[in-house]
């Protein structure tokens, strides 16, 4: 098809030669020119709107699709970084546990004189030293992670009042006890009690790691 567009003044140019004809060479010049080319000229621009119309309409599937697409691949995105720090949490939550199980074993060896307090307190320093790092990838997670939490506070309660019992019953005795510390110190004749707080973060720890799996293997499933 041809775009043929006329303006004001070839209308009115060719009104006027139409007028100056007569009889029937009139109209014939408009049933046989005139109104062909106003036809073919309508004609065109309905093809250019029609035309028009679709590839907006086109456009707008493409767009349509392409925006479902990315929001899929961000909330996949979204779910494999939180699978990835759900791992790092787990991780810490493990060694942190096995860190003070060493240090359950220090001082169980201590307690019966297989090593002494000087090396206990070095052993007690490195095992905070790894329970402090592990704590901020916990942090981390927790943070990153808006949906779920790794619940660890239990275990760093137990853990600082293992180790300020033992720091102030056994390695530096003398020392005065700040105010803030007095309630977390565990008598010294209570060395059951100590056990018992190790007990209770070395076993309780396969229950923190065991549910935030769960929470990894329910992640994964969503993804897929």
């Amino acid at each position: 098809m041809y775009d043929i567009k006329l303006n004001d003044e070839q209308v009115n140019s060719i009104i006027e030669a139409i007028k100056g004809l007569g009889g029937n060479l009139k109209w014939d010049l408009i049933f046989y020119g005139l109104i062909p080319i106003i036809s073919i000229a309508v004609t065109t621009y309905i093809s250019i709107k029609i035309n028009k119309k679709q590839l907006q309409l086109q456009f707008e599937l493409q767009n349509n699709e392409l925006k479902s697409q990315l929001k899929i691949q961000q909330i996949a995105l979204k779910k494999e970084v939180k699978v990835r720090a759900l791992l790092d949490g787990k991780n810490a939550v493990l060694n942190s546990c096995r860190s003070i199980a060493l240090l359950d074993i220090s001082f169980n060896e201590m307690i019966r004189g297989i090593i002494s307090t000087d090396e206990l307190y070095n052993k007690m320093k490195e095992v905070e030293e790894e329970v402090r790092k592990n704590c901020i990838i916990i942090n981390n997670t927790n943070c990153l992670v808006t949906d779920y939490q790794i619940k660890f506070d239990y275990i760093l309660d137990l853990f600082k009042r293992i180790t300020n019992s033992i720091y102030y019953n056994y390695c530096f005795p003398e020392s005065e006890i700040p105010e803030m510390f007095r309630d977390t110190i565990i008598d010294k004749k209570d060395n059951k009690l100590i056990f018992s707080y190790f007990y209770e973060c070395i076993n309780n720890g396969p229950d923190i790691m065991e549910d935030i799996e769960k929470e990894i293997s329910k992640t994964i499933e969503s993804i897929v």
